[in-house]
């Protein structure tokens, strides 16, 4: 049997019952049952699912260390989203950018990373964006070294010295 993996969803979250919050959660559950359907062992969930107390800013930070993925919606060009996105980075989190074809309209800092648009509205679409993030998902290796920027910085881990 698989371990099961821990995903974080970052995105936009909005007022409970808005149209952001429930286009997140819709994607979160597509994607809870496209990984279960096709034996991927993986959870996805928003900060606001996990059962935690204390500070909010303190929680996501532990979320995004502790997860094993990073799901990234860039809809919006959300301030929240691209500093949640540059906290998983900085952690060498595997992360995948997701963003609608409403508002696939991303930011000069975002356009150079292979970013999955997906149209919750079009089944063909949708079907699309499901088949890639599949195909995504599997090549993933979870090397805890890797991050989409580390071929562009080139930060290296040297791992433990003797000093």
């Amino acid at each position: 049997m698989s371990t099961l993996k821990n995903c974080f969803f970052i995105t936009p979250m909005g007022e409970k019952g808005s149209e952001i919050d429930t286009c997140s959660k819709q994607i979160i559950k597509n994607l809870n049952q496209l990984f279960a359907e096709n034996d991927i062992f993986i959870k996805v969930q928003r900060t606001d699912q996990y059962n935690q107390i204390g500070i909010m800013a303190a929680n996501i930070h532990n979320q995004i260390k502790e997860s094993d993925l990073v799901i990234a919606d860039l809809t919006r060009n959300n301030p929240n989203v691209a500093y949640e996105l540059g906290y998983a980075n900085a952690f060498s989190k595997p992360i995948i950018q997701i963003c609608s074809t409403d508002a696939f309209q991303l930011s000069s800092d975002w356009r150079h990373i292979y970013t999955l648009d997906y149209n919750l509205e079009n089944e063909c679409a949708n079907f699309q964006f499901e088949q890639e993030l599949l195909g995504v998902i599997k090549k993933i290796n979870f090397d805890p070294n890797y991050t989409p920027i580390t071929a562009s910085t080139g930060f290296v881990n040297v791992g433990d010295t003797e000093d």
